[in-house]
């Protein structure tokens, strides 16, 4: 007995998502939010920024974006 048909659930990507899906990208949404962030809470760090941003990425398409904060730092440096 077959399966009835059943249409696939289309999940909206974020525009911030799209935006990091490139390494100059990620940058600028990393600065972005490391801004808005510090703003509210003088205390953050910037791998605190990272580590969330790059925990959404991993999240909506199942692979992180950097290994680490360090390969992300080193990449801003280049």
């Amino acid at each position: 007995m077959k399966k009835p048909y059943s249409k696939p659930e289309i999940k909206k990507i974020d525009s911030t998502l799209i935006r990091m899906l490139t390494k100059q990208g990620f940058t600028e949404v990393f600065w972005e939010e490391y801004c808005i962030r510090l703003k509210s809470d003088s205390s953050i760090t910037r791998e605190e920024v990272f580590d969330q941003l790059n925990k959404k990425y991993f999240d909506t398409f199942g692979s992180y974006r950097y290994s680490s904060y360090d390969s992300f730092r080193r990449r801003i440096n280049q």
